[in-house]
């Protein structure tokens, strides 16, 4: 035969002891086979719902400078890279050729083939036709002996710095469009 006693855990979920042939086992009032109350449906409440949003909200932002940080950083190095793959391309040119072409767009398909630089980089010569948020502005030299290459954020979420290149090879940036050799190398 069972002893049946009620008490109250510290947490205040009344229960009842029962003896038996295992022992002591507790079991909260007011359950049903299923394991549900009878008063109270098994989802969560507001204020857990309402807990749960803000912590994520916090962790976005605190993540999200981050994250646009990130973004920048590679839009410029993404940048970097293909004024060095202009320049290269263009000294294979003038190596085969012996002058600069006219245009970025002499150096890619249909002009060349095979082409010196992928024709998505060549096109990229406005903001509208951006590559990985820069555009590429590309001028030969008077005299013909030489190129001037500046590549330009296409806004202030796509990159900060600009970006010059001339025949030397050698990377130079800038926070103005005028950006030129005698700004800091990259």
């Amino acid at each position: 035969m069972r002893n049946k006693k009620a008490f109250t855990l510290p947490f205040a979920i009344p229960c009842f002891l029962y003896q038996g042939r295992r022992g002591t086992i507790k079991k909260p009032l007011g359950k049903s086979r299923s394991g549900l109350s009878s008063g109270r449906s098994a989802g969560f409440t507001l204020i857990e719902i309402m807990i749960t949003v803000g912590i994520i909200l916090i962790l976005a932002l605190i993540l999200m400078p981050n994250m646009i940080r990130t973004k920048l950083n590679t839009n410029e190095s993404t940048a970097i890279m293909a004024c060095k793959t202009i320049h290269n391309g263009l000294s294979i040119y003038v190596l085969q050729q012996e002058e600069f072409p006219a245009s970025l767009s002499a150096i890619t398909i249909p002009l060349a083939n095979p082409p010196f630089i992928e024709s998505h980089i060549a096109n990229a010569a406005s903001p509208a036709t951006s590559h990985n948020g820069y555009w590429f502005k590309y001028a030969v030299e008077d005299d013909g002996t030489g190129f001037a290459l500046r590549a330009h954020p296409k806004n202030a979420m796509t990159g900060k710095r600009h970006f010059f290149i001339n025949e030397n090879g050698i990377v130079h940036h800038g926070t103005s469009e005028d950006v030129s050799e005698t700004d800091p190398r990259v």
